[in-house]
């Protein structure tokens, strides 16, 4: 028998040692609260209010999309197209709610308003806009698409011209806190 097999059986031995001491210090260590590591002290968005003849950009609109078909990733596909434009992702997932032969549906507490006429320039064929029945989106846009999604406009301008009054929730920058 040579030197080299108890020197190498020595070794695993200590690697094992080793292994289990970190593994167990991290199974028995404390978890950290989720609203320690998750919860800020202010706003996660701050109210910006755009006057009638004021430009509204891209960069200040809040799009969730929703896979109302059956075409799998493209809910992502389309909020990545979005993003690239210069809108702020939100969510991206499969609505529970199934209109699969639908191209677009644009939801918003206030159909009229101008960042649901700028979200719907971005998207091509026939879109729907309805009011959202649930006042918790606030001013995001969420958008449902179906399976004859026609797709993300890529030419449409970024921005437009504010009629009357807007306001919408601009996310803060956590890293300017």
């Amino acid at each position: 028998m040579s030197l080299k097999t108890p020197l190498t059986l020595a070794v695993l031995v200590a690697v094992l040692i080793g292994g289990s001491v970190v593994g167990w210090q991290l199974v028995t260590e404390e978890m950290p609260s989720l609203r320690d590591s998750t919860a800020s002290d202010g706003p996660t968005c701050d109210d910006q209010t755009f006057d009638s003849g004021s430009r509204l950009q891209s960069t200040a609109v809040t799009v969730n999309v929703f896979n109302d078909g059956t075409v799998s990733g493209l809910a992502g596909e389309t909020l990545r197209a979005l993003q690239d434009k210069g809108f702020i992702g939100g969510a991206a997932t499969d609505s529970s709610v199934r209109m699969p032969n639908r191209n677009a549906l644009v939801v918003a507490t206030e159909p009229r308003s101008a960042p649901v006429r700028l979200v719907k320039r971005q998207l091509r064929g026939q879109v729907a806009v309805r009011r959202a029945e649930d006042a918790d989106i606030g001013t995001d846009v969420n958008i449902y698409v179906g399976n004859r999604f026609q797709g993300v406009a890529r030419n449409a301008r970024t921005s437009l011209k504010v009629r009357g009054q807007t306001t919408v929730c601009v996310p803060v920058d956590e890293s300017l806190r």
